[in-house]
This record gives structure tokens, sequence and C-alpha cells, in this order.
């Protein structure tokens, strides 16, 4: 269970430092990039330094999984700025609802009343808690609402792709090999799209370093712990998901509200009850 407390911790992380790159307009880019290549850093010096065997049938996974963790993670950053800390975090991690319907059908996790209470708890939540007002009390417009509903299915993708990658390939090991490749594909894809498309945002400032190596460095903590977090043999994924995620939605809402003194409106908090439930109805 070690595990799956550091993942939650470095996954909370990682919401509490897009929150400080927003607040002090951090060019996000240029970090996100720096990020993604200090992870692969981080993955490689494991890996020197580990005993694992070299092989390269996952590839095909690293591309796609690449190409999703640049994208989700530039909307996840977007979301924590413009609709907080608690929002992102679980519009994110309510996601789980995704690689848990995917367990149930290809890996045959069971499926019984309590679940299916949770998955539906777990729409309202998400539904509750993007709700966002202007100055004058209105609900935002659909466009802007976005944001969390793509960061919800994406969230679900990859958390997808890394159970059906560990179970195709790691059973239970985690190479530290694949993650790095993952992390390099995206930080590398991240640099080739800003200059084609946003060199006037692809500034890299002293900032950038900082907070784009404090983000690696949990980036690389959050997906580590959570693919040995799935490799635990008396718990299936359909449990190890909920559990890892709710964790993470109560830190990274405590956090927002202790450290950067976020308020939660009524309806909010509402969200994250249905939430909470949602994660403890899916564990049962």
């Amino acid at each position: 269970m070690l595990f799956l407390l550091l993942s939650i911790i470095f996954s909370a992380l990682i919401y509490a430092v897009f929150t400080v790159l927003g607040r002090q307009k951090t060019a996000l880019l240029p970090a996100l990039i720096c990020n993604y290549l200090v992870a692969a850093i981080c993955a490689l010096g494991y890996f020197y330094f580990s005993n694992e065997t070299v092989a390269w049938q996952w590839l095909p996974n690293a591309l796609i999984l690449s190409v999703l963790f640049i994208s989700i993670f530039l909307v996840m950053a977007k979301t924590t700025q413009q609709f907080g800390l608690a929002t992102a975090s679980v519009a994110s991690k309510m996601s789980m609802i995704i690689p848990v319907i995917m367990s149930v059908f290809l890996f045959g996790d069971s499926l019984y009343l309590t679940k299916v209470l949770g998955l539906i708890a777990g729409f309202m939540a998400v539904a509750l808690i993007t709700i966002n007002k202007n100055k004058k009390g209105q609900i935002q417009e659909a466009k802007s609402m976005a944001l969390p509903f793509i960061l919800f299915i994406g969230s679900g993708i990859i958390d997808s792709g890394l159970k059906l990658t560990e179970d195709q390939y790691f059973k239970g090991n985690p190479s530290t090999l694949f993650i790095a490749t993952v992390f390099a594909l995206a930080g590398i894809l991240g640099l080739l799209y800003a200059l084609t498309f946003e060199r006037e945002k692809a500034k890299f400032s002293k900032d950038t370093f900082k907070y784009g190596i404090i983000l690696g460095i949990v980036n690389f903590g959050s997906i580590y712990f959570l693919l040995k977090s799935l490799s635990f043999k008396n718990l299936d994924a359909s449990t190890i998901f909920p559990i890892n995620n709710v964790g993470i939605v109560a830190l990274s809402a405590l956090i927002g509200w202790i450290v950067f003194k976020q308020k939660l409106s009524g309806i909010k908090i509402v969200g994250l009850f249905l939430a909470i439930s949602a994660v403890y109805l899916l564990s049962l």
C-alpha cells in the first residue's frame, strides 16, 4: 500500500505546481516540455541502476501514450488555472470510471450494485464540480466548460492505457525504460509543437527550468508508483483506481484550500461529497 500512498502524494503535488505556475504567470508550454525531459532523465537514471531487461515490445503503446500525455497535461494545466485545483483534480481523477469499466469487461472484475451506483454518482460529481460562475453569478458558457470534460475523458484513456500496458508487458514489474520513453517522446512532441505553432510562447526562463524540474520529478513519481500499485496481486484495477483517485481528489482540495486559499462554493462541496461517495462505493 506504500506505493499507492506515494502515487497519491506525487499526483496531488502536480496540481499544486500547476497552481503556482498560473499565479506567477510562468509560461506553461516550455515548463511542460522541461518537465517531460526531466521526468525522462529520472526514469533513465532509475533504469541505469536497476537490473531491468531491455525490451521494446511496448514501443507502440509508448508512442500513443506520449501523444496523450502532452495533450492532456496541457488541458490539465489550463483547467487548474481557469477552474481551480479542486475542479481539475476531480475532473481528472473521477475519470477512473473509464478504467473501472474497462477492468470489468476486459479483465473480468466483478460488477455489482454498489459499483453501478458509484459510476452514476461519479458522473454527477464531475457535472457539479465543473460548474463555474462568473462575477455576475451566471454559469459560464458551454465552450469554457469543455476543458474539464476533455480532461475527464483523456485522463481515463491514459489510465486505461497504462493498465493495459502493465497487464500485457510488465506483469508486476513496470519498466522504467518504458516510462522514460513515454516522457522523452512527450517532451520531444511538445518541443516540436512549440517551435511550429507557439514560437512566442516557447521562451525558456529561470522559472521555466525551476518549475519544470520540480514538475518532472513529481510527474515521474506519480506514474511509476501508479504502475507499481497496479501490480498488486490482491487488489484488482477497479479497486486500485478508486482508492488512488479519491486520495488525490481529497489531498488536492485540501492543498487548494489550506495553501492557496481557494474557496469552495456550495455546489462544488456537494460535488466533492458525491465524488468521495462514488469512489467509496466503487471501492466496496
